[in-house]
């Protein structure tokens, strides 16, 4: 169930009509859609829409510094392409949908899902480089944000000629990494 595997609707919730017209608020007040509580067109055409793998809403803050100054040589974030289920408990779904995933520090893990078509200087395929900085922000601790025109924000909008930080990105790096 998509509300459930993106944090919106607890484990056990999903036939009490509440918490799923809560849940569906919650997803549309973080995509920035009207808040109806309803499975409307918007919200079912979101729900289709290729996006990472990491839950938007977490049991617990995830936000806290996880790493110390090392030498080069010892400075590490695993990078592989995978396809299905693989070594984690993100399964990939094929071409489309879920795109990567990257774990939160210390685990320096990003995955990036194989049976997509990657492209850095075309506008057809998924944009490798864009999706990467939103992974890699995972793994130096950043959680999903719902401001649109964040590099966190966990939706996939398209091919972007110059990919830039925008504010949010740029504040919430440097609170976890202030100096």
């Amino acid at each position: 169930n998509y509300l459930k595997s993106f944090g919106y609707l607890k484990e056990g919730l999903e036939n009490d009509e509440v918490s799923l017209e809560d849940a569906v608020k919650t997803l549309q007040r973080f995509a920035g859609l009207k808040q109806t509580g309803a499975l409307d067109d918007a919200t079912l055409e979101l729900m289709k829409v290729s996006r990472c793998s990491l839950p938007d809403m977490e049991a617990g803050d995830q936000k806290s510094k996880r790493f110390e100054t090392v030498s080069e040589e010892k400075a590490t974030i695993k990078i592989s392409f995978e396809a299905g289920n693989h070594s984690d408990k993100y399964r990939f779904d094929g071409k489309g949908g879920v795109l990567g995933h990257g774990f939160f520090p210390t685990t320096g893990v990003v995955h990036f899902d194989d049976d997509e078509l990657w492209s850095n200087n075309r506008k057809e395929g998924k944009q490798l480089a864009w999706v990467a900085i939103h992974e890699f922000g995972h793994a130096l601790g950043l959680n999903h944000s719902n401001v649109t025109s964040s590099v966190m924000f966990p939706y996939y909008k398209g091919y972007k000629e110059n990919i830039e930080l925008q504010q949010d990105d740029i504040d919430g790096i440097t609170s976890l990494y202030p100096n």
